[in-house]
């Protein structure tokens, strides 16, 4: 799998940290073919920035049976549980904390010893075949903020016995439950208006909706006509006819089909190779009809009017047409003549195209009142205002008092990292907490520095705005920038000479050397030097010396260092 190779090539990033970004382009070098882009590394996840700077895990190398999901790394949020993720773990179980607003494609696929998930009400998509093959789910608790299920998301779940869709959902997808055996119970509310093809297929609750009654309707959608023989009316309510609802071999001997005026749409292959199949009545409310619905109907003769989409797709597929003549009914058009107000009635009149026409009484509304909540501010109080749409009458209630800042100065600021002198005034990204809330940067505060260009200890100041006022200071440290050992040379006996290039504005150099590559205490020096170069005496012959080198600056009395350069050795002579 690709996320093993990931966690080879990431091996070597785990030294600069629990959190480090694997090299750009390993992905190419590792022959995977996938586009070079920045990977980081937390403990056992993988994960990638999103535009929005949260998380994205994007894949796992742990071994745990038991994995509870981080809701923040680095202080960035986990937003997104990546496509394939999570594909072919071994854990029993998964928590998914609140921060997680997406679940990609396939991110649980064949994870076959997950046992149980509760998907958060945080989380608003999941992506097609996200749980497919876990064989061993037997529950599962969807989110309450989540409006579709995707195609085949929980597709061959053979151990799911049961499940209750939220009321919020609207549609469920092509095969999304197919093939869970187990599944003999299953709740679907009256939300759902979109039930794709195959959802249910090879499920003990479908084979016995399917023994009760061979036309299955949900929801005044046709999902199966199997077995369907004779001349069966569509019943009255039914809206859509589902794709594949009677292909054969569901119905070989359906000979008839009425469809009542409430039907709008037709799916695709609904009524294909139905060989036996010889008339079907398509009334003008049917808006849609998709594709190869009649397909193999050698014998049908489809009756529509014109200028419908029946008789479009009459046509399109080769199969016969014998066109309806609507009865002759008054067609009439309405016009309101008089208004009705608050205290009077109006007046509607409808006419016929034949000059025909009838009047009825629009009784008087009342007062229609909306309300209108006004928020209290700073300065004034707040108050729901209630006004009549009709006649513009308005009163006033709920008075609710001014509101009061709240003090920012026992508030706390953390986020705040080292940085390395540019030249140029430095920010940062500070993250400001007052108790367990999390201030909006631009909404409840703004940010000003001082002594933030130069080396030294910069000074970050948080000022209340909006609904807060006060201060709060912290500070970070600038510090110089690094340099690089350019050569390490050994002029005469028992010594060694450290060249390392220059850097402006700096106060001096140290350079730390060591026999051990580990720089133990015991074996570690250091001496600090104000040129570019700096020749150190009585080493030990024959021995093995590990040089590294970092910049320094004094400022008001104290030493600000960077960085340590990469580190080289040599074998004193």
């Amino acid at each position: 799998m690709v996320k093993k190779f990931i966690a080879a090539a990431a091996a070597a990033a785990i030294v600069f940290g629990s959190a480090a970004a694997l090299p750009q382009g390993v992905f190419d070098d590792l022959g995977t073919g996938i586009t070079a882009r920045a990977v980081y590394i937390y403990e056992d996840y993988f994960y990638e920035l999103c535009d929005d700077g949260t998380v994205e895990i994007i894949g796992y190398s742990g071994n745990h049976t038991d994995v509870t999901i981080p809701s923040e790394i680095g202080g960035r949020k986990v937003t997104k549980i990546g496509d394939s993720a999570f594909e072919y773990e071994n854990f029993k179980s998964i928590t998914i904390p609140n921060s997680v607003k997406t679940i990609g494609k396939q991110a649980f696929r064949l994870c076959e010893d997950l046992t149980s998930i509760t998907i958060p009400s945080s989380v608003k998509s999941i992506g097609s075949s996200a749980f497919f093959c876990c064989s061993s789910l037997t529950s599962i608790t969807l989110s309450s903020g989540i409006t579709s299920i995707d195609d085949g998301t929980f597709n061959s779940c053979r151990g799911l016995k049961s499940i209750t869709i939220p009321n919020n959902i609207t549609s469920i997808g092509n095969g999304a439950f197919a093939d869970c055996t187990s599944l003999e119970s299953i709740s679907i509310p009256s939300s759902v208006k979109e039930i794709g093809s195959q959802v249910f297929n090879n499920t003990p609750w479908f084979d016995a909706q399917i023994k009760k009654n061979p036309l299955v309707i949900i929801n005044n959608i046709v999902i199966e006509g199997k077995t369907c023989e004779g001349n069966i009316t569509i019943p009255n309510g039914v809206t859509r006819i589902n794709d594949q609802a009677f292909n054969n071999p569901k119905t070989p001997n359906l000979i008839s089909v009425t469809l009542p005026d409430s039907v709008t749409s037709i799916g695709n292959l609904a009524f294909s190779y139905c060989e036996g199949l010889t008339s079907i009545n398509i009334p003008k409310s049917v808006t849609s009809i998709g594709n190869s619905a009649f397909s193999g109907c050698k014998f049908l003769t489809v009756k529509c009017y014109a200028g419908s989409v029946g008789e479009e797709a009459a046509k399109s597929e080769g199969v016969k047409i014998e066109y309806l003549t609507p009865p002759h009914t008054h067609s009439y058009t309405s016009k309101v003549t008089k208004a009705a107000t608050c205290t009077a009635d109006g007046v509607k009149t409808y006419t016929c195209s034949c000059g025909e026409s009838y009047t009825e009484t629009i009784k008087a509304t009342g007062h229609s009142y909306t309300a209108k909540v006004v928020k209290p501010t700073y300065d004034a109080e707040g108050y729901t205002l209630h006004t009549c749409s009709a006649c513009g009458d308005s009163y006033k209630d709920n008075i609710t008092a001014k509101l009061t800042r709240t003090s920012i100065a026992k508030a706390t600021i953390t986020g705040l990292k080292s940085k390395y002198y540019t030249g140029k005034a430095l920010t940062q990204t500070p993250v400001v907490k007052l108790g367990s809330k999390t201030l909006k940067s631009g909404t409840d505060y703004t940010v000003s520095y001082k002594n933030n260009n130069n080396v030294g200890t910069a000074t970050v100041t948080i000022t209340g705005k909006g609904n807060y006022n006060g201060t709060v200071k912290a500070t970070f440290k600038i510090c110089p920038k690094k340099t690089a050992v350019k050569k390490l040379t050994r002029p005469k006996t028992k010594q060694l000479k450290v060249t390392y290039g220059k850097v402006a504005g700096v106060t001096g150099y140290q350079i730390t050397y060591s026999t051990s590559s580990k720089f133990t205490k015991k074996t570690t020096k250091s001496v600090n030097a104000a040129g570019t170069s700096k020749t150190i005496k009585k080493h030990t012959k024959g021995k093995t010396y590990y040089v590294k080198v970092r910049t320094y600056k004094t400022v008001s009395g104290k030493k600000y260092y960077s960085g340590y350069s990469a580190v080289k050795k040599i074998k004193v002579k």
